[in-house]
């Protein structure tokens, strides 16, 4: 991710230019969404680890687990027709 610093810009509508006053910059809101989309969202283990069933918790190492993997979340169900 590539942030640019400046004193002005000219257009506000670009969210990767950050508006410096002063002499100090506040890095939080600059620094705090690159660390959360640089940390793996899957805790594994091991290279090889297959993990946990998210569903059930099954640990896949060991066993398949029997839940149902097809169960889509709800919110996008109207998506499974479109295009058809």
């Amino acid at each position: 991710v590539e942030t640019v610093l400046a004193e002005s810009a000219e257009s506000e509508e670009n969210d990767d230019i950050f508006i410096v006053s002063g002499e100090s910059v506040e890095t939080d809101e600059i620094l705090i969404p690159a660390l959360i989309l640089a940390v793996d969202q899957k805790n594994l283990c091991r290279d090889d680890c297959r993990g946990l069933c998210p569903f059930c918790g099954q640990n896949l190492n060991r066993a398949e687990c029997q839940c149902s993997h097809k169960t889509a979340d709800p919110r996008l169900e109207a998506l499974k027709h479109w295009g058809q």
